[in-house]
């Protein structure tokens, strides 16, 4: 499933923020292909958000990120990956 993500100008101190210099970024099993929010370029595919926010908790060392961000590689817009349901519960 293809889905558009929410773009935003400007980061929070809170924010885990993932930039790549090639796309597509992120390939890995799962049912969705995440659209930059700006110019709809396809910043990864095959994902499943649980993955990617497990994924980043693994960088902050076992902690979950308040909110993730992926900044596309073309337009350089910042993109909020929605947290899965009861994630950040």
């Amino acid at each position: 499933m293809r889905k558009t993500l929410r773009h935003i100008d400007e980061l929070d101190s809170t924010d885990t923020c993932l930039d790549f210099a090639t796309l597509p970024s992120i390939i890995k099993q799962g049912d969705d292909d995440l659209l930059c929010g700006s110019c709809a370029t396809v910043i990864a595919e095959h994902v499943s958000p649980r993955d990617m926010y497990i994924a980043a908790a693994a960088l902050l060392r076992n902690r979950l990120p308040a909110r993730l961000v992926i900044i596309c590689a073309v337009c350089r817009k910042y993109n909020v990956v929605p947290a899965p349901i009861g994630m950040n519960d």
